[in-house]
C-alpha cells in the first residue's frame, strides 16, 4: 500500500492563503486565523518575507503614513482592515 505524501510546498500554501485573504467570502475571524497559520509556517520554515496590505486598503490624500513590516511606508485609508493582506 502506497503511503500518502507527508510534506506540502510552502509556496502553494502561501498562494492558497493569500487567495482566501483576498476573498469576500472569508470572514474577518477566518482571515486572522489563516494569517496566523501562514505566519507560523513561514517563520518555522525560514520563508517569512513580510506582507503588504491589499490595494483596497490604501487611500489617497493626507492621511497618516503607516510603516509596514518590511520597512516600506504607504498611505492607508481610514478604518482599513488589517486582515486584508498578502504575504510575500
Amino acid at each position: 500500500m502506497a503511503k500518502g505524501r507527508k510534506t506540502i510546498e510552502v509556496e502553494k500554501l502561501k498562494r492558497w492563503v493569500n487567495g482566501r485573504l483576498d476573498s469576500p467570502m472569508t470572514s474577518v475571524d477566518g482571515r486572522w486565523e489563516l494569517a496566523r497559520l501562514l505566519e507560523r509556517v513561514l517563520h518555522e520554515t525560514d520563508n517569512y518575507k513580510g506582507f503588504g496590505y491589499l490595494d483596497s486598503e490604501y487611500a489617497a490624500g493626507d492621511q497618516a503614513r503607516h510603516r509596514f513590516p518590511n520597512g516600506e511606508t504607504g498611505v492607508l485609508r481610514d478604518g482599513y482592515d488589517e486582515t486584508r493582506r498578502s504575504y510575500r
